[in-house]
């Protein structure tokens, strides 16, 4: 099994994937950077990960994985957390 993780504080982008067969380890083809908002702004982090087999990727909050919502979004094809309506909150 192989573990990719880029910390951006408090955000933490995690790929993971075991082998079969023929694998080639994960890697990021865009890394999520830091990201400077305004209260009732919408924020996009993108990723983009490769490697075979395909790896997941998974978005990490204060140490919990995002569950999306109203206010998170997750698009999986391209791999993008968005919040929405960013409020102050402490991430």
């Amino acid at each position: 099994m192989y573990l990719l993780s880029l910390n951006l504080y408090p955000l933490i982008a995690t790929v993971i994937f075991s082998p079969i067969f023929f694998s080639v380890p994960p890697w990021f083809l865009i890394r999520p950077s830091s990201l400077y908002a305004y209260e009732s702004m919408d924020i996009e982090f993108e990723c983009a990960v490769s490697g075979k087999p395909v790896p997941t990727v998974e978005w990490i909050k204060n140490g919990e994985v995002v569950i999306p919502s109203d206010y998170f979004q997750i698009v999986v094809i391209t791999w993008q957390l968005l919040i929405r309506n960013l409020f102050s909150i402490k991430l």
